[in-house]
């Protein structure tokens, strides 16, 4: 039986919304409620000592009444109704990821799309 992964209280999780996101919001990085953020920290470890696949689904809906699934590889999360996906990003030192951080991220993510 493996055993349960140990959950790191003092991760915090974003998700990145680009300023093209219905314009609700600011471009810039939300940091995960806290049910949210350790559910998304517990599918991490598990990856983690899994070595598992790619996408792994949140087992409860967001206060925004969506359901995502997240993948570990690319850090990017993907709403499972829409398919769209944006950044996510794992801090562990109490800092906010910067906005170049998230872009940096954008161009990964669609260099490894033309491949």
């Amino acid at each position: 039986m493996a055993e349960a992964p140990t959950v790191n209280n003092n991760v915090k999780w974003f998700h990145y919304l680009s300023s093209d996101n219905h314009r609700r919001h600011p471009e810039g990085w939300y940091e995960f409620g806290d049910n949210v953020n350790q559910h998304v920290e517990t599918l991490f470890q598990q990856q983690q000592q899994s070595g598992s696949g790619s996408w792994h689904l949140l087992p409860v809906t967001t206060s925004s009444g969506f359901r995502y699934e997240f993948d570990f590889n690319r850090m990017v999360q993907r709403n499972t109704t829409s398919g769209r996906e944006r950044p996510i990003a794992r801090m562990t030192d109490g800092r906010i990821p910067t906005i170049n951080e998230a872009r940096e991220r954008e161009a990964a993510k669609d260099i490894g799309n033309d491949e």
